[in-house]
């Protein structure tokens, strides 16, 4: 064929060259030079495309034909390489639309021997060899791709990763065995984005894909467990970096969404533990402390409401010291309130915490309906939890949920949190208890005010006061 457009061109050599993959050497592809005049390079043969002063290069640079009419009257000679046929050049690239491809160059010992009309037929013909060559090649990588998509479905088959991938239409041309068992259960998206095993079509090969993206799905298995995936896509290119499809891969990520999960709540009990300890041991006056208690508790331990009872064993009652949240249907009775029908009254008798939801026959088994402070208020689970001090329960604390219910992880934590809140508790009962009885003594004082007493003392009357006195019994 090289020969046929030679003669047609009425040169001496000819040459095709292609451009290779990393866009910095020209591969000979095909060549025609009379034996007779020089000797013949061989097929294979690469040039760089960045040689000085050479009329390949600055054809592939320029993106547009050059014809040379006397390269011996050129400033700089051309390289050694090209032929002693090449006196007169035409060199054409070989574009297909904004890529080149190669290079068609004719050559003659005649100086001026390419005129318009020859240049204007090579060039047409150029054109039509660009189009043959990238038919060439699009064929050659569908090959290799198609060699490569089975070596890589054979891999992928048993991985665990759910792995899609589709053409530039978005059809599907391999979709492995743990793909196919994502697909067949239902899906939460939690993003709302497009559905990873139902790409968006794009209309062509030559547009841009839609974005690359990654998601976290959500999967219900058939048998109620929750199964979390990290979806990604991304697109697949060819040699040219074109997009000429996409890959999805899908991983199970339960396991390490849980471990973060985990972690980050640990995280947050250390940081509430420590702040719940110096709020407990500061000088603040003691309705702060609960209320930074309860603020705090309620990060790590969602409630609707929360209730911190002293507890008198002696008298079995209790009273309400201090109520956080929601207030509906809390009676305005503070104490003391009798233990019978009460939370606290099963804490202390079991001496342990305890959850009662209200759905189950262990809530009506026990009798805490109508518990206080809690009665009517639609609350479907309670737990309690003993305030104990020098080996002995000096009170409660009792929180509720309207919508949901405590878990045993729940349950552990507010033990360990009612260890930090029981010393504040007993210093706050022993300063009522002296407070109480300071007030007691003032009472009594008015009571029995001082009493004028007289005497006879010698020949006379002598007056002197008593006074009331209090005191304890010897310990």
């Amino acid at each position: 064929m090289l020969e046929v457009l030679v003669q047609t061109a009425d040169a001496d050599v000819g040459s095709l060259r292609a451009i290779d993959q990393s866009g910095t050497r020209l591969q000979l592809l095909a060549s025609h030079i009379p034996e007779s005049k020089t000797q013949i390079p061989a097929l294979g043969t690469e040039l760089p495309v960045s040689f000085a002063n050479c009329p390949m290069s600055q054809a592939l640079r320029d993106k547009s034909v050059l014809v040379i009419g006397d390269s011996t009257k050129l400033d700089e000679p051309i390289p050694s390489y090209y032929s002693p046929l090449s006196r007169s050049l035409l060199v054409c690239p070989v574009i297909v639309g904004e890529n080149v491809l190669g290079i068609l160059g004719f050559g003659s010992d005649m100086p001026n021997k390419f005129p318009a009309e020859i240049v204007q037929l090579m060039t047409t013909i150029t054109s039509t060899i660009g189009v043959l060559m990238e038919n060439s090649r699009l064929q050659q990588e569908q090959t290799a791709g198609n060699e490569k998509m089975v070596r890589l479905a054979k891999a992928l088959e048993f991985t665990d990763e759910a792995i899609v991938l589709a053409d530039s239409l978005g059809n599907y041309e391999y979709v492995n065995k743990s793909a196919k068992g994502v697909a067949d259960g239902p899906t939460m998206d939690r993003s709302k984005s497009h559905n990873p095993v139902n790409p968006v079509p794009v209309r062509n090969s030559g547009q841009v894909l839609e974005a690359k993206w990654s998601r976290e799905v959500r999967r219900l298995e058939q048998n109620g467990q929750l199964v979390d995936f990290s979806i990604s896509t991304n697109y697949v290119t060819d040699s040219n970096n074109r997009p000429i499809g996409r890959i999805t891969v899908g991983r199970d990520v339960t396991e390490n969404l849980h471990m973060q999960e985990n972690l980050l709540r640990l995280n947050q009990e250390r940081e509430v533990e420590a702040s719940i300890g110096r709020i407990v041991s500061s000088p603040l006056d003691m309705t702060d402390v609960f209320e930074r208690f309860s603020t705090e508790l309620n990060k790590i331990i969602p409630f609707d409401r929360i209730s911190i009872a002293s507890a008198d064993l002696d008298h079995r009652q209790y009273t309400i010291e201090f109520v956080y949240g929601v207030l509906k249907g809390l009676s305005n009775q503070q104490g003391p309130i009798p233990f019978e029908g009460s939370i606290t009254s099963h804490l202390v008798s079991s001496d342990t915490s305890l959850v009662f939801d209200s759905d189950t026959s262990h809530f009506r088994e026990a009798d805490i309906s109508k518990a206080k402070p809690f009665p009517d208020a639609a609350f479907t689970s309670f737990m309690g939890v003993p305030l104990r001090f020098a080996d002995e329960i000096i009170g409660t604390v009792v929180a509720v949920r309207a919508d949901s219910k405590f878990t045993p992880e729940d349950q552990s934590l507010a033990e360990l949190i009612g260890n930090l809140l029981s010393g504040s508790l007993a210093n706050y009962i022993l300063n009522q208890q002296r407070t109480k009885a300071l007030i007691d003594a003032d009472e009594s004082a008015t009571r029995f005010p001082r009493s004028q007493t007289t005497s006879l003392v010698g020949s006379g009357y002598q007056t002197y006061n008593h006074s009331m006195f209090f005191t304890s019994a010897q310990t």
